[in-house]
């Protein structure tokens, strides 16, 4: 969190904190930095981004980032010129995420990940993915143009190993909740694989050494426990007929 603040500090009119009970004295530490904080339950990312929609909705632009992402100096000058610019046909703004791993960057795992971050005030909508469309991928939906920004965007995603055992848990289990593809026995085998493939080879994972190799058979493993936390769900709900 503290070098998400530090990344919009000095040029953000408003900077809003939806927090949902953090314990580790984040609320203290953002208030001290002059952000309001806004506490409301978690109720998954559909829901809380949506909220965070709604709260900055009188808002020129929205710049919608998660606490383990933050901008660096060439997206900042980005953002700056488009809001300078203002374009009326444009209502949201793509922009590349990048993962900062074991201490540097991963250059082509996930890449090029655009996602829309920066959108026009009381433009906006949150989409979910999944058959329900209530899935825990998000997106974000606007009725015109969206445009594309260069610089980075940078996604500390995990803190090391822990964190990335904690974190496939709680997706797995959500991504079975909301109704996530997938469960069946070709997607237990195969699934796990091809994701591991995915990153490496299409994306030339092999090319940011061992940090490439490390997440893309940590994004392997955490696909396998999707797809068997989801097909176990499936079962048992077959089971209780």
């Amino acid at each position: 969190m503290p070098r998400l603040i530090d990344s919009v500090a000095d040029w953000s009119r408003r900077t809003l904190v939806v927090d949902s009970g953090s314990t580790d004295g984040t609320v203290e530490y953002c208030r001290e930095r002059g952000c309001e904080v806004v506490h409301r339950a978690w109720e998954g990312m559909l829901a809380q981004r949506a909220f965070c929609l709604e709260q900055a909705a009188p808002h020129a632009w929205i710049l919608l980032l998660d606490s383990d992402e933050s901008v660096e100096p060439d997206l900042r000058e980005s953002i700056l010129h488009a809001m300078r610019g203002n374009d009326p046909a444009i209502d949201a703004y793509e922009l590349n995420r990048k993962v900062f791993f074991e201490g540097d960057w991963l250059h082509h795992t996930f890449q090029p990940e655009h996602r829309v971050r920066l959108v026009r005030g009381g433009r906006g909508r949150v989409a979910g993915s999944g058959p329900t469309g209530r899935g825990i991928h998000d997106r974000i939906e606007v009725p015109g143009r969206v445009g594309r920004l260069t610089g980075v965007l940078r996604h500390d995603s995990w803190f090391d190993l822990e964190d990335f055992w904690t974190r496939s848990i709680r997706y797995s289990r959500d991504a079975a909740r909301t109704g996530e593809r997938g469960g069946g026995v070709a997607d237990v085998l195969f699934r796990p694989g091809l994701a591991f493939i995915k990153q490496y080879v299409l994306r030339q994972g092999f090319r940011d050494g061992w940090r490439g190799f490390l997440m893309a058979s940590m994004l392997s493993v955490g696909n396998g426990m999707k797809q068997v936390t989801i097909a176990m769900r499936r079962w048992k709900e077959r089971s209780a007929r």
